[in-house]
């Protein structure tokens, strides 16, 4: 039942569908031989990897390698695999809920469906391959802006061509009015240079670390930081302690 959905819902197919419960010579049949049944044109019964094929030859999208499946290494290996997804299944099933009892068609009703998906999946794929280096996939705009505007836009660039390749740790100094100096960066802690066993550890969260990246490579970003450091300090701490100096290093 999965492979006849699975089949009604990707492919664009004007195949009669129905229940073998509905035939009790097909349906007896089916439960012999454990497997689904197809119907040719001629009205031969095809059962297994057989009726596969001509399945598969039924098909608009499916038909140009319907061919290859009948070649004699393509048929042993599908007659094993089938064999093997056959005796792994159970003999009979429940029939599921919403299944119909009276023969269905699909037709050209289906052509719209089955024709956005495989395009719209085509055009995710492209769209992701033209983003990493070294593929030389370019998409036309005419393709690029319908797919930005239908939200299909997506990148694999997060580690491609490779991971980032730089890092960096931070010490941040702050005098106080009394004097002392402490490490705002690391909640006032005595300031030492020395580098910690795990520098992932220094970061709250992936988005701190995230945007203590991002400080490195643009000039607004460490005063904008350096000003909510000293705003937070001064807000909890009173007298000697209050924050005068704030270097980023």
């Amino acid at each position: 039942m999965r492979t006849v959905r699975l089949i009604e819902t990707f492919f664009f197919s004007n195949m009669e569908i129905a229940c073998a419960q509905n035939s009790p010579e097909i349906e007896s049949e089916m439960l012999q031989r454990k497997s689904w049944v197809s119907l040719d044109v001629q009205g031969g019964k095809h059962f297994g990897y057989d009726a596969a094929v001509v399945v598969f030859a039924a098909l608009p999208l499916l038909r140009p390698i319907s061919g290859l499946l009948g070649l004699g290494l393509t048929r042993w290996c599908g007659e094993r695999l089938y064999r093997c997804v056959a005796s792994h299944r159970q003999t009979s099933c429940e029939v599921a809920n919403g299944l119909m009892s009276e023969p269905r068609t699909f037709g050209k009703r289906h052509l719209v469906g089955s024709v956005i998906l495989p395009v719209a999946i085509a055009t995710v794929i492209g769209l992701n391959l033209s983003t990493v280096r070294g593929f030389g996939i370019t998409l036309p705009e005419i393709v690029r802006a319908p797919s930005n505007l239908a939200g299909l836009d997506q990148i694999w660039n997060m580690f491609a061509p490779f991971p980032a390749k730089d890092d960096a740790r931070y010490v941040m100094p702050g005098r106080l009015r009394n004097g002392r100096t402490v490490d705002l960066f690391r909640g006032g802690k005595a300031v030492s240079f020395k580098k910690p066993a795990y520098v992932s550890l220094e970061f709250m969260n992936h988005r701190w670390r995230k945007f203590l990246e991002l400080m490195r490579k643009r000039a607004p970003l460490p005063q904008v930081y350096a000003g909510y450091l000293c705003r937070d300090w001064n807000r909890r701490h009173r007298g000697g302690e209050v924050l005068e100096e704030l270097e980023v290093i």
